[in-house]
Formats: structure tokens, C-alpha cells, sequence
């Protein structure tokens, strides 16, 4: 089973291994059909959060991760950072210091 947040970070995991030059375009399109067709076909099953967050936050994974080399939690919108039940983050990269601090 995976949710959406999991669908993101395989993507984004793709698309990290392309900007460190791992694998080339190819490998990750083909990682991601292959994903897919195990989603069609059952192997895998997706449990809806019902977030449109992560649809965006999907897009902007393909868009930027393998150019700007971004984790997922940096590119999912702050709304749907909120609800977690962390109250204290350690992140390691320059584009993490732009997070808003979690209140209440």
C-alpha cells in the first residue's frame, strides 16, 4: 500500500538520482512506468488522502527535483506540512531554511 506522500517521494527519489547523474531520463521514465504498472495491475495499492497538495507538490517533483536537486518535504506545500505530528525538523539543505515554523 502507499499514499500519495509515498507516490511523491519515489518520484522525487527518481528524480534526485538524475541530478546526481546515477541514471539518465530514460532509467527514471522507466522506473516510473514500471511503478505505474504495478499500480494498474494491483502489486501496489494507493490509499487516497484525499490531499490536492500532493497532486501540485507531484507536478513541481517532476518539474524541479532532477534540475535543482530538492527534497520532497522541501517542495510540499506548507498547508500540507502542518497537520504532522513533528513539532521539530532537522534539515540539512540551503532550500529548507525558506520552511515557515510549525505554530500551536
Amino acid at each position: 500500500m502507499i499514499t500519495p506522500l509515498g507516490e511523491l517521494e519515489l518520484a522525487n527519489a527518481f528524480q534526485l538520482r538524475r541530478f546526481r547523474k546515477e541514471i539518465g531520463n530514460r532509467e527514471a521514465r522507466a522506473a516510473w512506468a514500471a511503478f505505474h504498472a504495478d499500480l494498474r495491475n494491483g502489486v501496489v495499492l494507493m490509499r487516497d488522502l484525499a490531499e490536492d497538495g500532493f497532486s501540485y507538490a507531484l507536478r513541481l517533483v517532476q518539474k524541479w527535483t532532477a534540475k535543482l536537486g530538492t527534497r520532497s518535504l522541501d517542495i510540499i506545500p506548507s498547508r500540507q506540512r502542518r497537520p504532522c505530528a513533528a513539532t521539530l525538523f532537522s534539515l540539512s539543505t540551503s532550500a529548507s531554511a525558506n520552511l515557515p515554523a510549525r505554530r500551536g
